[in-house]
This record gives structure tokens, C-alpha cells and sequence, in this order.
């Protein structure tokens, strides 16, 4: 009524109208007066004089005026104001730093360098990853002129070998019981310095180069080329981190076998798979000199040699959801309760009724994998996935490690990522120079930003992968958490975790297993390693060494992704985890699910799928309360649609179905649509905090930059705003600055948010450019630095905030106040459009980072 009311009065007398108007206009002008007469921007450039072109490009001069960063609004001006100049294209033609684009994909160079890298590459282990494209992409081509789609392979072009380098000079030669004594390994067994490598094989798994020499991988091999040392497995034994890396290269080199296939990912969902077979490198299989001939050489380029594929080679599934949810217009997805059972009989009845000689080999070793998981005896499983398993606590180089080599797959460990790039075993860029222990420490390169790099594109890889294939693939537990908040992982992540429908798993690793995903070379050289276990079919937690269906491991540095299944089973639920269910589960099933019932069996848990005489050497009595239990079990879940992974988390259909489209490090994925399910997923898993929570591990969020910041940086900044020494808003305690939590300095950052946020701004801009103006003090080195973080972040962070308010309205992280200068779309179906297209990973590429990282910054672009 009032509002018709004024209408009223406006039409009948336009004075309201006018008066209206102007009160409008004198509040915009006051406001807009107030924020602009508080300093003169120009004056202020001018004033600090600098040196660098770049310096007034990325640093706001709100940073300089102590009157905004003492407004209420003074975090939102300050932040808008940087967005504004990382929205400048311009940027990427001063610093590496801001590019998305793979910006060292070329070698540019004469034929005489070709001479001098095979020349190089006869004396000792070489790697740059550019030149292993081209000519591989090369022979592609080639191959498909001939109508062939099998390649030699080597893993000597595929991996860094280079640590191995310190065992190929004269006077170096080290043999296996000289390598295991000096690398910290205890022996439990007498092994003589008479005695030869192989007596030892089973328990030590190396064997003599004098020795290796005579079996049939040795032909492979170029003899100048192996350490004393050869390894065809990971050493059982702990050791320090050092041999280990050197253990997981030798069996590269000398065992490894060749991956089933090699994925070479292009645009728009489309792939070239080939067949490799086991070769000598490049170098010696002609594979080199064929690219030299077939070329005119101006150099090496992936990225040109695979926009010169024909596209009609490329294979692109049907089942590919972007023609889903092209056709539908809808982000929304209904997952089928079917995805939750596998039955290996009925799913892949097809394979099971044919003769081998009908299969081709990867059917023959998906058949024969499913076979043995379903004979196997549960108990009996042995663990399948080898992390790097150290002697710790230990030191190196005086200081004590951080990492205890969980989260490193053991064959492709190149070292731990917080002891870089000083460790002398460790990946480089080919521009890399060895410098001595006693050199200045790198203040640019920071473990930080190489772990998120390489989770941004292992996650990146793989999601595409399994959505381009039509295979259910989302985020969960830690990743998942982190989406919320940002859309990228968390910057403290070790690894990654997705989950899938368990047929949509099976069919995952159908494809994929054992298989290399080399990513799209516009975006980067990573390459990414498919393993699944061998006992998809176990769906309980038995023993417990299995929880992780499959895992997708980074070729250069051994970190990974986690794949669990999720799944009907007769896993009992306790009470405490039916209780987190209540919501989502029927009544009644609270008070008549057998919570009170177990097996009399404490390690056998039967598979209520299993063959009938699986447990025929069990007392009867046993196998009868245990076949009764878990059957009962597997049916009220199956009724009531209760699903889990082999870790005991569990879900219910309604918590995780409809799905919603959404990207993830720049990928498409899927969520929860609903919120209430979205949350109580996080929250049965975490706390009811969790998805509140602005304090975690060594970190505070941002809500203005949308952003975690280091806790290390925030207090860094305050030294130059607090007295730290008096001031009560630390959390009390003795204060170490050094990795603190985020809970210590979360009062400071929330009491002094705008003048520490424009503290970190001139820290990082002053880490970039160097200009003496920007510097504050003697700064630390930053953990993170936020201008470079938030350039890669900033796209991915702004649709995510728009998604999130679109479809998941009271947001905790909302924050309108600021403005994002990002093109974002704002309508539902430009939003699915855009999340259809291809997108880069929400990093920038690993290669470009340590060209540049290593060399501190020198090869400014």
C-alpha cells in the first residue's frame, strides 16, 4: 500500500519525484566527494617515484592513504582497486607472472642445438619435457598417415632422470648392498659383500649392474647410462628421503613397465590414444632423427604440433556430459541409483561370456582384474598403492623435515616439495644451474606455490578427463571443502580427493588404468599416472589397507589424487554414524537398523558377491552369522539408499543427488544442487564450523579477495602496523613466527584487515618488481604472494561467487561490497555455457613456474 502510494503522490505531484532525485544526487556526490578528496591518486604515484613501469600497474594507490584504510569500507576500495589492475591485459607483456597462457612452450634454437642435446644425451640423464612432446606428437602425425596407432616408449623421455647422474661419473660406481648401507636402510638379512645382487632380489629388489646387464629389460638400456644399482620395485625398507628418490628413478629406468595407453589431450574434450610398446629412448629408436628429417627445424613446439593433428583422428565420446548438458540446458543432473551397485556378471556381461582371443588386451586385463578381485580372500589383500615410506622424524642439511612421504606415490618421487629447489634430488627446469650449499637462498620460488601448481593441474587433468568420457567424477572431503569456499583447493593440501559412483569407477579404470593422460600442451607438460587397485569389488573396509579405490599420480613429482567408489555394501553402520544420517534416512530405519549386530569375524568381512566356496575353510557357524548380517545390511542400504566408500564415509542418494554443474581448478565437476545436502555433507564430515570457519591450518580466508592468506604473511605485515610485542590482538602463548596457525592472528586481521591487506599488497608488488619505493622494512620472503595468487584465482573465484549466490543464496562468503572487474555472466544459461567451455587450470603451468622461479625472477617477459 505505501508503495502505491508514493506512486501516487509522484504522479500527482512531480516535486517527490525531483526532490527524490536530488537527495540521490547529493548523497552519490557526498560519498563519491569523501572517497575521492582523500587523496589524489597521480600525487601519489608521483610521489613515489618509481622505477618500474610494472609498479604502478599492479599496486593500488589506496594502499599509500592511511584515510581509506581507515574506513569502514577502506578492505573493499582497496581490493576493488587491485582487481581493476589485474584486469589489465597489458600485464602479460612485462612479467612472467602474469600470463595465462603457456608462455615457454618453444625451443627456440639453430640445428646446431639438436647436436649438442643428442650429444648430451648419450653421457648422461637429460630432461626437457618439450622436446618429448614434439617428437612424440610428431610421430603421431606420421602414425596416422600409415593408419598405425602404436609408438615406442621409453620412460628415459618421459621422466627426470638427472638425480641418477650422480652415479654415472667415473669413480661413482655404487652397487646395491654400497647403495642400501649408505642410504640408511636397516638390513635385517646377512648380505655379504661376496655374495651376488641376486640372491637377494626378493627381499632387496635390486639388482648389479653387472648382473642387470643379463636380462631381457637390460636390451633396452644404454649400459653408459645405468647406475651400479637397478631396482624393479619400491625398497620395503625405510630409508632417508634422499634414497628414495633415487630408488623410485632406478626402477623407472630399469623395470618400470610401459603404460597400457598414452591419452593426449586436446581441446574440447577430444584425445589421441595410442598403444606404446617397450623401446630404447628416442635417441636410439630413430624416433629423433625422424623429427629432424620430417621438420624444418625451427625449433621444438608442442603446442604447434598438436594444432597441426588433423581433427578428424581426435576421438571425442558420445557419452561426453557438455553434449548432455547442451541439449538439456540445464545444469542440473539426476544421478541413477543403479550407479551404486556392481555386479561385474551383469555389468560387464559382454566380457565374461567371450574368449580371450575375441578381447582385445586391455578388455583381457580388465576381465582378468575383476576375476581375481572377486576369488580373492578379503582378508588376505595385501595394500596396493606404495607411498615413500622415510626414517622419521629425520634432519637434512641441518634442519628437521616437515613431510613423512604419505602423500608421495613411491615410483614417481622426485623429492619433497618443501626442501626445494635446494634439495640436490629434485625436479628443475632445463634453464636450472646447480648452485652450491651455501648459496643464497631463492626468495622467490616457494613450496606453496609449486604443490598448489601441480594439484591445479593434476585435479585440472583428470576431472576433464572423467567428465569428457561421461564418467560422474566430483570433489569430496578436503577438496570439496575447499570448493566451497574458493572453487580451488585449499593452499595447505597435500593431495586431492574425488569420488564416483562405483560403476562409473569400474568404468573409469576400464579406460584409464594404467594408462598416462598428458594434458593439453596449451596449458602445461603435465602428465598424469592411472592406478587402480585390484579389488574394485570389495566394498567394505576389511582390513583396512584398501581404502583407496584408485589414485592419479603427477609423473614429475609423485603427488596425487585420491578416487574412492561409492557404493552399496553390507558395511554396518555404527550408531554414532547412523545418528549423522537421521536427517536424510526414514524413521523407522533409526530404530530398527541392526546397529547391535556384527560379525563374529573381527578381520574377515564377507562380500556378500563373493563366489560361494570362497570361505570353505572357515568354521561353518562363522560363515553363516556373517553371510546373515552383512546380507541384511547390504539390503536395508540398498533399499534405503545408503551409500559408502570404503573408508566408512557414508551418503545418502538425497545428499548427493541432483547434482549441479560446476568447475573445480578450472575444471567441470559437480556438486551437491541442493544446499542443505551440500552442507551436510561437509558437516557430517567436519563440524558443523566448518563451512564457517575463516581460521585454518596456517591460514585466514579473505572475504574481500576471496582468498587464503598465509599466516607467516599477515603477521609479517602487521610488524610495520602493530606493536606486536604489547598488542592483545595475538592469541596469547609464546609466539614462534614461523608456520603459525591462522587462529593466532585472526583477531589482528579482522581488527586491521584493510591496512594489513594493503601491507601484503606492497609486500608482494615489492617481491615482483623490486622497486625500492614498495619496500617496507627488511620483508621476509613471502609464503604466498598475493598479487601472483590472486591474478590465476581471480576468474574462477568471481564465477564462483556468483554460482554460489545464484544457486546457494546466504553464502557465508558472500561479499557484494566488492568489485571483481570480471566479465562474468549473469544469467543461469550463459553461466552453463561458460562452464562448458574450456578453460585453463586455475594456476599457471609448473614448466613456466620454474623457468622462471629458479632463475629468481630473471627472465622477466
Amino acid at each position: 500500500m505505501r508503495y502505491r502510494l508514493l506512486l501516487y503522490r509522484i504522479r500527482k505531484k512531480p516535486f517527490y519525484a525531483i526532490a527524490f532525485v536530488l537527495v540521490c544526487l547529493i548523497l552519490t556526490s557526498f560519498f563519491h566527494f569523501d572517497y575521492f578528496s582523500v587523496f589524489d591518486s597521480e600525487a601519489i604515484y608521483q610521489g613515489l617515484d618509481f622505477q618500474n613501469a610494472l609498479s604502478r600497474m599492479i599496486t593500488p594507490a589506496e594502499i599509500f592513504s592511511s584515510k581509506v584504510k581507515q574506513k569502514s569500507n577502506g578492505a573493499e576500495l582497496i581490493t576493488s582497486s587491485l582487481y581493476k589492475k589485474l584486469a589489465n591485459t597489458e600485464l602479460s607483456q612485462l612479467n612472467w607472472r602474469f600470463s595465462n597462457a603457456f608462455e615457454n612452450s618453444k625451443i627456440e634454437g639453430t640445428s646446431n642445438y639438436i647436436d649438442m642435446y643428442k650429444e648430451m644425451r648419450q653421457k648422461k640423464h637429460i630432461y626437457d619435457p618439450r622436446i618429448t612432446l614434439s617428437v612424440y606428437l610428431d610421430m603421431i602425425k606420421s602414425q596416422i598417415k600409415e593408419n598405425s596407432c602404436e609408438i615406442p616408449f621409453s620412460w628415459e623421455d618421459w621422466v627426470d632422470l638427472s638425480p641418477l647422474n650422480a652415479f654415472l661419473e667415473e669413480g661413482t660406481d655404487v652397487n646395491c648392498l654400497q647403495f642400501l648401507s649408505s642410504n640408511s636402510i636397516n638390513l635385517d638379512y646377512d648380505y655379504k659383500s661376496s655374495d651376488l645382487s641376486s640372491k637377494h632380489l626378493k627381499i632387496s629388489h635390486c639388482l648389479d649392474k653387472s648382473e642387470y646387464l643379463l636380462t631381457e629389460n637390460a636390451k633396452y638400456r644404454n649400459e653408459k647410462l645405468l647406475p651400479g644399482f637397478n631396482f624393479d620395485q619400491r625398497i620395503d625398507e625405510k630409508s632417508d628421503f634422499i634414497g628414495k628418490v633415487y630408488n623410485g628413478k632406478s626402477y623407472l629406468l630399469s623395470y618400470a613397465p610401459v603404460p597400457s595407453y598414452i591419452y593426449f589431450w586436446g581441446d574440447n574434450g577430444k584425445y589421441y590414444r595410442v598403444k606404446p610398446y617397450q623401446s630404447t629412448s628416442m635417441m636410439g629408436n630413430g624416433m629423433f632423427e625422424s623429427f629432424r628429417e620430417r621438420s624444418t627445424y625451427d625449433g621444438f613446439d608442442p603446442v604447434s604440433v598438436m594444432s597441426s593433428l588433423s581433427d578428424e583422428y581426435f576421438i571425442k565420446n558420445v557419452n561426453s556430459f557438455s553434449e548432455v548438458f547442451s541439449s538439456s540446458g540445464d545444469s542440473l543432473l539426476n544421478i541413477q541409483e543403479d550407479k551404486f551397485i556392481f555386479d561385474p556378471q551383469v555389468q560387464y556381461k559382454d566380457l565374461f561370456s567371450k574368449a580371450d582371443d575375441e578381447l582385445s588386451e586391455q578388455d583381457i586385463k580388465f576381465k582378468n582384474s575383476l576375476q581375481y578381485s572377486m576369488d580373492i580372500d578379503p582378508n588376505s589383500i595385501d595394500k596396493h598403492f606404495k607411498e615413500v615410506n622415510i626414517k622419521f622424524p629425520t634432519t637434512y642439511r641441518g634442519h628437521k623435515l616437515t613431510e613423512n612421504g604419505g602423500h608421495y606415490d613411491a615410483r614417481f618421487f622426485s623429492g619433497f616439495i618443501t626442501e626445494m629447489p635446494e634439495s640436490e634430488a629434485t625436479f628443475h627446469s632445463p634453464e636450472y644451474i646447480i648452485k652450491g650449499k651455501d648459496a643464497k637462498k631463492n626468495e622467490v620460488d616457494s613450496p606453496i606455490s609449486r604443490r598448489t601448481i601441480i594439484l591445479s593441474h593434476l585435479l585440472h587433468t583428470v576431472l576433464t578427463a572423467a567428465f569428457h568420457n561421461g564418467l560422474l567424477m566430483f570433489p569430496a572431503h578436503g577438496s570439496l571443502l575447499g570448493w566451497y569456499f574458493t572453487s580451488t583447493s585449499f593452499p595447505w593440501d597435500s593431495d586431492g580427493d574425488v569420488q564416483m559412483p562405483i560403476s562409473d569407477l569400474v568404468e573409469f579404470c576400464h579406460l584409464f588404468n594404467n594408462s598416462m593422460i598428458v594434458q593439453n600442451p596449451r596449458y602445461g607438460t603435465a602428465k598424469v599416472f592411472i592406478d587402480c587397485s585390484s579389488t574394485l569389488t570389495h566394498r567394505g573396509k576389511e582390513n583396512g589397507s584398501n581404502n583407496i579405490d584408485a589414485r592419479v599420480v603427477d609423473v614429475d613429482s609423485g603427488l596425487f589424487v585420491d578416487i574412492t567408489g561409492l557404493s552399496v555394501s553390507g558395511e554396518s553402520l555404527t550408531s554414532a554414524e547412523l545418528k549423522k544420517l537421521r536427517r536424510w534416512v526414514p524413521n523407522e530405519l533409526l530404530d530398527t537398523y541392526p546397529t547391535n549386530k556384527r560379525t563374529t569375524r573381527k578381520k574377515n568381512h564377507w562380500n556378500p558377491k563373493a563366489p560361494k566356496n570362497l570361505h570353505k575353510e572357515e568354521k561353518p557357524e562363522e560363515v553363516i552369522i556373517d553371510k546373515i548380517v552383512e546380507a541384511e545390511i547390504f539390503e536395508i542400504h540398498k533399499e534405503n539408499h545408503i551409500y559408502n566408500c570404503r573408508n566408512k564415509h557414508f551418503y545418502t542418494l538425497q545428499q548427493l543427488s541432483p547434482l549441479r554443474l560446476t568447475l573445480f581448478e578450472g575444471a567441470p565437476t559437480f556438486v551437491a544442487a541442493n544446499k542443505e545436502s551440500l552442507r551436510a555433507q561437509l558437516i557430517t564430515e567436519y563440524s558443523s564450523k566448518s563451512v564457517e570457519r575463516d581460521a585454518w591450518e596456517q591460514y585466514v580466508f579473505s572475504k574481500p579477495l576471496r582468498m587464503w592468506l598465509n599466516a607467516d604473511d599477515i603477521y609479517q605485515a602487521c610488524q610495520s602496523i602493530l606493536d606486536t610485542e604489547s598488542s592483545n590482538l595475538f592469541s596469547k602463548g609464546k609466539f614462534k613466527p614461523n608456520n603459525i596457525k591462522g587462529s593466532r592472528v585472526l583477531k589482528a586481521y579482522h581488527k586491521e584487515e584493510a591496512n594489513i591487506i594493503a601491507t601484503m599488497i606492497q609486500n608482494s608488488a615489492y617481491q615482483i618488481t623490486k622497486d625500492p619505493p614498495l619496500k617496507i622494512d627488511e620483508p621476509k620472503p613471502l609464503r604466498l604472494n598475493l598479487i601472483e595468487y590472486l591474478y590465476y584465482s581471480r576468474n574462477y573465484t568471481s564465477i564462483h561467487a556468483k554460482e554460489m549466490d545464484m544457486y546457494y543464496p546466504g553464502w557465508e562468503w558472500s561479499y557484494p561490497g566488492v568489485n571483481d572487474y570480471a566479465n562474468i555472466p549473469s544469467s543461469k544459461k550463459d553461466l552453463l555455457n561458460f562452464m562448458l567451455e574450456d578453460h585453463p587450470p586455475a594456476k599457471m603451468s609448473l614448466f613456466d613456474y620454474l623457468v622462471f622461479a629458479e632463475t629468481e625472477g630473471e627472465l622477466d617477459i
